[in-house]
């Protein structure tokens, strides 16, 4: 199920009309969407996702910006913005899909990387929020969780779950997706960390299987 909230903006001449948030099963908000006014839109406006900006520029020489979360299905996407325009219009929260739980599914893929430019990455994550159905057609994608690690006081290593995030006004970090209870969020984050720790042993595996055959084939040895 998802839960969509928005609210309008009134200042004239500004682009932006409104701001909305979706809540995936009660669970999981992502947050900071705007809404954004364009005459070419089908309902006068497109949603724009938070986003940071990349090291990479476009042909025409601009800066190139990741959302950090969007939807991946057409269909999903039409059905986003009727909500978030009749919760515009109402004032009032819109579900979809509200009789139906959606699946949340995971990837972690480790960064082998001692660069200080990684910021202490580990590992990246990338959340798919599908259908519950038995299509289970993915719905929309958030790729910007992270593994990060950091050293304690005593200089014991310790890895925390990196939420997504952007820079506010003021220069401080909120967070822009995040569990909201406490149950969903050990669940949520136990099993970002049990996969991780499933891919770092099968890098090690693979990693001395190489190791092993490299012998083999260096000094003829037999096994």
């Amino acid at each position: 199920m998802f839960k969509i909230n928005a609210y309008p903006i009134n200042n004239p001449g500004n682009s932006v009309i409104g701001l909305c948030s979706i809540v995936v099963n009660d669970s999981l908000k992502m947050d900071s969407i705007r809404v954004i006014k364009s005459d070419k839109a089908a309902r006068g406006f497109f949603l724009a996702m938070p986003a940071y900006k990349t090291s990479k520029r476009n042909s025409a020489d601009k800066e190139v910006y990741k959302s950090l979360f969007h939807s991946t299905d057409r269909s999903f996407t039409e059905e986003l913005e009727n909500a978030v325009s009749t919760a515009l219009e109402t004032g009032e929260s819109v579900e979809i899909s509200r009789d139906t739980a959606e699946n949340i599914g995971i990837k972690v893929d480790p960064v082998k990387s001692d660069n200080m430019k990684d910021n202490g990455i580990k590992a990246k994550v990338t959340v798919f929020i599908s259908s519950g159905t038995d299509d289970n057609k993915v719905k929309m994608v958030i790729d910007s969780f992270s593994i990060k690690e950091y050293a304690q006081k005593d200089n014991e290593k310790k890895l925390f779950i990196s939420a997504p995030s952007r820079k506010t006004s003021d220069g401080e970090y909120k967070n822009v997706c995040y569990p909201l209870t406490a149950d969903f969020r050990e669940n949520f984050y136990g099993r970002i960390f049990t996969e991780y720790h499933t891919q770092i042993d099968k890098l090690a595996k693979n990693d001395y299987e190489k190791t092993v055959l490299n012998r083999i084939e260096k000094d003829g040895l037999n096994i």
